[in-house]
């Protein structure tokens, strides 16, 4: 829209800024906003003061570990990070019992999550743990320390989370904790947001050129209200569905597949770049720098990170090699030594067969931090998809840098103890099916008046009217007819930016109902 603006307020001239965009983003912000030039100035990427600290760890641990980390108190002032409301609430209770820590997620009122902040802001709370709802627009200088409970969905995200640390210029540190059940959830997440194909054609297939009511072609596609809510609204920001204030649904236009493929492919290779971020043999922050294309950078190592200072990290732990590891690492100089600049992959057929890919890329990593190799990203094509991997160059050997040969080690997986006989075996899950409210005349009534307050909305403001308020919600908040502002946010489907933005008016007609 801002693009179909612009050429009102030429000749003045235009200037895009933003903080964290990629190489792929800025060319779509110069195609989006029709840019005369591609003059592009990227710069400013690095954080000197920032040590990045990368651990695999078993979820069961990581609390723990993050208790272990604040009990210092030159580890705050303190974000945490945490990938659900709940963890978030648990983990701020523990640590509110030796240190002032709260939570901050997007469950709790706008008065309540105010005054965390305020508090954090004074320095009168120490540590907060909060979901991806909290942090933009807070700048609060002396922020020693970031640590993440889970991996993040995107790099960019990551990194202006972890860039609320050190403004003051002082050392920092950002601490993520991960392992590969968050590539699981992340990927759980994203198929829940982005329903497949199939499931949006079933809806676009039902749909003509004359209105239809939503209920009706819910009903022919058989998807259930939820999958329909989420495939429809997919449907109709691609341009497949007209949905009039009525919540009518007409045709829209025959080629919005490709572009949501598209979205899909995209969200995918953000959680892909995340994933290998944190399995990078290289400097932290070099890799950083370069996925946002800042190439004003020099690329030198920054020498604080968890790759390029074993020795400084606080929460990771090393360990020498075993007789076994020692045996691999050699074999992999002597492989480079006949043939310099060889892929992790093949080194790992050739040399390190006999170990997992997990464990053989922990030695390597072991190389790298000693400077016994050079890692280098690169990337091959393959049916039509560029895969990357990394390369290894061998640098001068002495005996120096081999005695800084220290592996990394993997804290391991707590798994319950399995009992015996043949009640250890698990039953297989059955879904119960939910038993639908049963309507009483007072929340019909209620159900009547906020569709006809979200119809009158979305009219007004031009958007269909699960742009307003979802189905979902506006069920919940008649069967439970919540009084306040708190008992709103307990609503399933309610969350903070609903009721910033339509919370009074709500509450007046659930009172007027």
């Amino acid at each position: 829209m801002l693009g179909q603006r612009l050429p009102s307020l030429r000749p003045a001239p235009v200037i895009a800024l933003t903080a964290t965009a990629t190489p792929v983003v800025q060319r779509d912000i110069i195609a989006q906003l029709g840019l005369q030039s591609d003059n592009r100035f990227i710069h400013g990427f690095r954080r000197s003061n920032l040590a990045i600290e990368v651990v695999e760890v078993s979820r069961p641990d990581r609390m723990d570990m993050i208790r272990k980390l604040l009990a210092s108190p030159s580890h705050r002032p303190a974000i945490v990070y945490a990938p659900s409301r709940k963890d978030a609430a648990a983990l701020a209770g523990q640590l509110g019992a030796v240190m002032p820590a709260a939570a901050y997620h997007a469950g709790m009122t706008a008065a309540d999550r105010d005054q965390v902040q305020t508090d954090f802001l004074r320095g009168e709370i120490d540590v907060i743990v909060a979901t991806v709802a909290f942090g933009m627009g807070i700048d609060k200088a002396d922020v020693r320390t970031v640590a993440h409970l889970a991996l993040p969905q995107t790099l960019e995200g990551y990194y202006q989370e972890i860039g609320r640390a050190g403004r003051d210029g002082k050392p920092s540190r950002a601490v993520l904790l991960h392992s590969f059940v968050d590539r699981k959830t992340n990927e759980f997440f994203h198929e829940k947001n982005y329903p497949p194909v199939d499931e949006l054609n079933k809806i676009f297939s039902k749909l003509t050129v004359a209105p239809q009511p939503k209920q009706a072609v819910q009903a022919r596609t058989k998807l259930d209200e939820e999958s329909f809510e989420r495939a429809l609204e997919k449907l109709w920001v691609h341009g497949g569905v007209l949905v009039d204030p009525d919540e009518s649904l007409r045709r829209g236009n025959d080629a919005w597949a490709p572009s949501y493929q598209a979205q899909i492919l995209h969200r995918l290779a953000q959680s892909e770049q995340m994933a290998r971020f944190a399995q990078a043999h290289g400097c932290r922050m070099v890799h950083l720098v370069r996925h946002f294309g800042d190439d004003d950078d020099p690329g030198t190592p920054c020498g604080l990170c968890d790759n390029c200072a074993s020795a400084d990290c606080v929460v990771q732990a090393f360990r020498a090699p075993t007789d076994a590891e020692s045996a691999v690492l050699q074999a992999i100089l002597d492989a480079l030594a006949r043939m310099n600049d060889q892929s992790v992959g093949t080194l790992h057929r050739n040399e390190g067969a006999a170990l997992e890919r997990r464990d053989f890329e922990t030695l390597v990593s072991a190389l790298g931090r000693a400077g016994l190799v050079i890692l280098r990203a690169d990337v091959f094509e393959k049916d039509g998809q560029s895969i990357p991997f990394y390369r290894l160059t061998l640098t001068r050997i002495d005996e120096k840098s081999r005695t800084r040969l220290l592996v990394a080690i993997q804290v391991p997986t707590q798994q319950a103890p399995r009992r015996k006989g043949p009640s250890s075996r698990a039953k297989p899950k059955t879904r119960r099916k939910k038993k639908a409210a049963t309507a009483t005349p007072r929340s019909s009534t209620l159900d009547a008046a906020l569709r006809a307050w979200r119809k009158g909305e979305a009219k007004r403001k031009r958007v269909p009217a699960f742009r307003i308020m979802t189905d979902k919600a506006l069920s919940g908040i008649a069967t439970s007819r919540p009084k306040n502002e708190a008992a709103l946010l307990a609503v399933p489907g309610v969350g903070p930016s609903l009721v910033a933005k339509h919370g009074t008016k709500i509450l007046q007609v659930v009172r007027g109902a």
